[in-house]
């Protein structure tokens, strides 16, 4: 199970037992960064229950918001124990909620890797699919108006899913520090989708009603994207 976009969910799900085993139950609580208790530990962390971001933070306290993570991923996917080259960034994995799951020795991981081909495969495909990620969003998220990027990123995680895409864990905070507009930018674009009953809206949530109607607004280059894809499967 992958997912080509701005979630990650459920590509090492297969090995949950195992790394069940190897490792002890932990749990990190909400916007707690989990890069220090790992990096001082030596240990990576299989997601297990909840959500969790990666985060790119400004001196001023500000952020943009790159990906996130859901149950079935292996944490950091990156190694965010090297010296950062922007001393004024920040690269941290945040979680959103508490979340839970087993901590396990970066050793174990080593080695599993080495010697198991469906492991090291796995593991591969969810890297390379959030670097893939990382270079799309450049197009998705950094133009058009803000009806058009959010549509973007709500058109984009419905069409590539393999968990409930209808309902989008995101506030309006995190909303808009994903496709880089501003909180009340973000409000404006929710309300009038909203009001063309594209979507609903919860706390904390996004719920996809329509995706016909959010399509009309995403960006020409994702349009002609999706159409390109349709004409190859047909």
């Amino acid at each position: 199970m992958e997912y080509v976009g701005f979630v990650q969910y459920g590509t090492m799900m297969e090995f949950r037992d195992e790394l069940r085993q190897q490792g002890e139950e932990r749990s990190f609580k909400k916007g707690e960064n989990l890069i220090p208790y790992l990096t001082k530990n030596d240990k990576l962390f299989y997601l297990d229950t909840g959500i969790v971001y990666l985060r790119l933070y400004k001196p001023d306290g500000s952020y943009s918001q790159l990906m996130a993570f859901l149950p079935g991923t292996i944490l950091p996917f990156i190694n965010l124990n090297r010296n950062f080259p922007y001393s004024d960034l920040q690269m941290l994995v945040a979680a959103r909620e508490e979340v839970s799951g087993f901590v396990f020795p970066r050793e174990y991981f080593r080695k599993k890797r080495k010697t198991d081909i469906r492991f090291a495969e796995l593991l591969e495909q969810q890297w390379m699919k959030s670097i893939e990620y990382l270079y799309v969003s450049q197009l998705l998220y950094r133009e058009g108006d803000a009806v058009t990027r959010i549509s973007n990123l709500l058109y984009h995680v419905h069409k590539y899913k393999n968990y409930d895409a209808h309902i989008f864990p995101m506030g309006q905070e995190e909303l808009a520090n994903t496709v880089n507009i501003s909180v009340s930018q973000a409000k404006r674009a929710l309300a009038q989708l909203k009001e063309e009953e594209a979507i609903e809206l919860k706390y904390g949530e996004i719920i996809i009603k329509n995706i016909e109607v959010v399509k009309k607004h995403i960006s020409e280059t994702l349009y002609i994207q999706e159409e390109q894809k349709e004409i190859k499967r047909a």
